[in-house]
């Protein structure tokens, strides 16, 4: 029996593929993987973050939002950065998606204790059947009478009117007869719905316990943090504002502060926010993470130095508004979504001709507004490093640790006892103060 072309075709085919899979089934195992590595679609940072956090809250047996066995609170944010990393303001974009990325888990929390929420729908549903639909009266296509006293109030403008439109290639006497249109609604179909949601209450005692980074093939950065929140951190930010030493104490006795100083300005930039750790004696220890980047970026030697000094100054500032908000932060937040669907079908006329036409629209729409406030007096609280890192695009960022102790509040209030005691003597003589020490 003649096999017909197209059989032939097909076995050939077939006999092409058998050898082309024995020749896959030779390839080592290690290329056949990077093949499948090349086609596998690129993740965006998002899903990185997603996977990073997701395996952090596995390792430690909690749900986000979620009391665990051991009584905290755990909550998840992240925050895209505004820049690339070849940025020269890439630190300060980093130190600002962190503090958003902070501030959404916050704001959850918040609103996952002290929040209300509204909601209303509208509804609308129009629909003209009538015979006449179509028709017009003349009357809708001219103008009234009050529109025709506007036009002469106008009119004095007209010089500079038609100036305007020769300059833009439109002939004034064409636009001038543009004929009006008249419009019939046939078919309405609206529904809205405004969620609303409003919360207020205290942030104190809160901390990160967890910061991510990631970038995808894009060039894409974003940052994650994981906070925590629980009654005996509540307890730690009390006693550290009304100056007492915390009667919190770690599983174990930790280490000196002097190892967080050490530490290389590698690890130090992954980190940001304030951190609870334990010092060697087993006293808790706040440390405060944060950095920045010089707003100069001339070549000016000199000015170079004074714009590095002021960013180590705000760097410092973050850092200490972090502890401050740990210690007495208050927060507030309203957010609003609406959404819906809007149909609407329509004549128009210009008593000439009619154009039928259909409007359909998704309406989705969503805003926040966030007040965060926090006031204390942070008595030990002080810097303990200053560091800076050129990134590979010649980028630097500049970073402070500062860190409250027991040992520096301590020394404080004793001293303030002193000098609240000592008496202040007056001589009438002529006396060196250098003299007296």
């Amino acid at each position: 029996m003649k096999l017909t072309k197209v059989a032939a075709t097909v076995i050939a085919f077939s006999m092409g593929l058998c050898s082309f899979q024995s020749l896959a089934l030779q390839e080592p195992a290690a290329n056949v993987a990077n093949y499948d590595k090349d086609v596998e679609p690129s993740k965006p940072a998002g899903i990185l973050l997603d996977e990073q956090i997701a395996a952090y809250f596995s390792s430690i047996k909690a749900t986000p939002g979620l009391p665990s066995a051991t009584g905290k609170t755990y909550y998840a944010a992240t925050q895209t950065v505004s820049v690339n990393p070849e940025s020269p303001d890439f630190p300060k974009a980093v130190q600002i998606a962190f503090d958003k990325a902070f501030n959404s888990a916050r704001a959850e929390f918040v609103f996952d204790r002290f929040g209300r929420e509204t909601s209303k729908t509208y509804a609308e549903f129009y629909e003209n059947g009538s015979g006449d639909k179509d028709q017009f009266n003349p009357e809708m296509c001219q103008k009234s009478k009050l529109e025709a006293i506007f036009d002469k109030i106008v009119a004095l403008a007209d010089s500079e009117l038609n100036q305007a439109l020769e300059e833009n290639g439109v002939d004034p006497e064409e636009f001038k007869a543009t004929p009006e249109t008249a419009r019939k609604d046939l078919f309405i179909d609206k529904s809205i719905e405004t969620i609303t949601r409003k919360a207020s209450g205290d942030i104190v005692g809160i901390l990160p316990v967890k910061s991510f980074y990631a970038v995808d093939d894009k060039g894409v950065p974003k940052v994650g943090v994981v906070m925590v929140y629980a009654p005996d951190l509540v307890d730690v930010a009390n006693d550290i504002r009304a100056g007492k030493i915390p009667s919190l104490r770690g599983k174990k006795p930790g280490k000196p502060i002097s190892e967080y100083v050490s530490r290389p300005e590698a690890e130090l930039i992954t980190n940001f926010g304030p951190r609870l750790v334990f010092d060697e004696q087993n006293r808790p220890v706040i440390l405060g993470y944060a950095q920045w980047n010089s707003a100069y970026q001339g070549n000016d030697a000199r000015q170079s130095e004074r714009s590095r000094d002021a960013a180590f100054k705000k760097a410092d500032m973050q850092a200490s508004q972090l502890i401050t908000e740990f210690l007495s932060g208050k927060l507030s937040q309203q957010s609003e979504q609406v959404a819906g669907e809007y149909v609407n079908r329509f004549i128009e006329s210009d008593c000439k001709s009619q154009n039928e036409q259909e409007i359909s629209t998704l309406i989705d729409e969503y805003s926040s507004k966030m007040k965060i406030t926090a006031s204390a007096k942070v008595t030990g609280s002080t810097v303990i490093k200053r560091w800076s890192l050129v990134n590979e695009y010649g980028g630097e960022t500049i970073g402070v640790v500062r860190a409250w102790t027991p040992e520096l509040s301590d020394l404080i209030q004793t001293e303030s006892k002193i000098q609240h005691k000592s008496k202040v003597s007056t001589s009438t003589g002529d006396l060196d103060p250098e003299e007296s020490w």
